[in-house]
């Protein structure tokens, strides 16, 4: 499964999430090191089939502290 490393890593952040356009996955700070994402066929669109992956910290009221983008990955 291809690994994608997104630069989000903010200081006061109480979860991160990772979107793919289909699904996403919240977890909170402490627990973060690798989170696992699962992208499907159907995620992705163009030739080649390439989907977008959206990094997402946020604070306790739920306040953006960072984000990171990777618009096209391709699919493997």
């Amino acid at each position: 499964m291809p690994r994608l490393t997104l630069p989000v890593a903010a200081a006061g952040a109480s979860s991160y999430t990772v979107q793919n356009g289909c699904d996403d996955v919240e977890q909170p700070a402490g627990d973060c090191g690798v989170i696992e994402l699962i992208v499907g066929t159907g995620c992705a669109s163009g030739t080649p089939p390439t989907f977008p992956v959206y990094a997402l910290a946020v604070d306790e009221l739920e306040e953006p502290l960072a984000w990171s983008l990777a618009a096209e990955v391709p699919v493997f």
